[in-house]
């Protein structure tokens, strides 16, 4: 069997409290399928923490509506530590996620009756497209962009999930080979402008920047691809002065993005494009994993600025746990996408609000 990316399956984001996240989201942005919810030892992660085996828990937060879901992670063994200075536009790593958004103005005037903290007015972007700016709880940056794509219309629900992220590059032309080769992306606009920092909610003051949007051109294919929806991924180089790095002297788990997981088909296959490329995995976890009933297969390589990029190739999901659904994926069908039907049963892990 061939492999394929599938599309955004879900952004890492550690948080100091896994509950509060998951219901700001929930309430906030219809993350409200709780497909697992996991505590566990990270074994395979130590080269990225510090040597050390830490304990965490996990919960993958998905939108029926359409796009990737949110993985938040909570470290249990010590406190997640905070980047102890902001966030510039274009610091190496993951800048803000992209939220697609069915009625940009609607869901402006509800952040204001919210309180939700707003970074910038509604504005216009490269490709035409309404978009803003805010901070979820934890002060991480979303961008809410207009979309129209639905795989499940819910009613009264403005947005759907992850449609894409903002990563900060230091040489763009040595980045753009790795998502294009590696992950199958295409350009679809590439301009160098002046960005006013305080409009994309890191800091203020005026820098020139490089960016670059990819997007994905084949169809939604793999089990959850339709759900997964299209997606993009948006480089940003800055030109002037040296960006920092978001993880510099912290570690896998800390507060915020962490990461950014596309679900694969064909692991095994992409393993060595992966090794022919010179983007060998970091992480394997070879013989699979089981998260709280759901398993797999995962994986880490990282592009050449250190941005983790992870893989899952799901074998077996919880649709409804507790009634004891759960779906295996056969070979044969590992290029297909579930009939829709099937995948609307995600509908009974819904979960609004996550007590303690």
């Amino acid at each position: 069997m061939m492999y394929q990316i599938n599309g955004i399956q879900q952004v890492g984001l550690g948080v100091t409290d896994a509950v509060a996240a998951y219901n700001w989201y929930s309430k906030h942005l219809g993350f409200n399928i709780l497909v697992f919810d996991d505590v566990a030892q990270a074994t395979l992660m130590t080269q990225y923490t510090g040597n050390q085996v830490v304990t965490r828990r996990a919960l993958l937060a998905m939108n029926l509506q359409g796009g990737g879901g949110i993985e938040i992670w909570q470290k249990l063994t010590t406190v997640p530590l905070q980047k102890d200075t902001p966030i510039h536009v274009g610091d190496l790593g993951i800048n803000a996620i992209k939220i697609r958004c069915y009625n940009v103005d609607a869901y402006y005037q509800y952040c204001i009756q919210h309180e939700i903290q707003l970074l910038t007015k509604v504005i216009i972007n490269q490709t035409e497209k309404k978009h803003f700016y805010i901070h979820d709880l934890y002060g991480n940056v979303l961008e809410i962009i207009e979309d129209m794509y639905q795989y499940m219309p819910i009613r009264h629900q403005l947005t759907g999930g992850v449609m894409g992220v903002v990563i900060g590059v230091s040489n763009m032309q040595l980045a753009l080979p790795f998502y294009k080769n590696m992950l199958g992306y295409t350009i679809t606009t590439s301009e160098e402008h002046n960005m006013q920092l305080n409009v994309a909610g890191y800091t203020s003051g005026i820098t020139h920047v490089h960016s670059v949007l990819l997007t994905k051109e084949e169809a939604c294919t793999g089990p959850f691809g339709a759900l997964l929806a299209p997606s993009v991924i948006e480089l940003v180089q800055v030109l002037q002065g040296v960006p920092a790095t978001i993880y510099a002297h912290r570690h896998w788990g800390d507060c915020g993005y962490i990461h950014v997981c596309f679900d694969v088909s064909g692991m095994q296959q992409f393993i060595t494009h992966c090794n022919v490329h010179k983007h060998a995995f970091t992480v394997n976890s070879i013989n699979g994993f089981d998260m709280g009933k759901a398993s797999g297969h995962f994986g880490y390589n990282q592009d050449l600025d250190g941005t983790l990029i992870e893989y899952v190739e799901t074998h077996k999901v919880p649709l409804a746990k507790k009634w004891g659904i759960y779906y295996t994926i056969k070979q044969q069908k590992k290029l297909q996408n579930l009939p829709k039907w099937l995948v609307k049963l995600f509908v009974l892990a819904r979960v609004k609000v996550l007590k303690k």
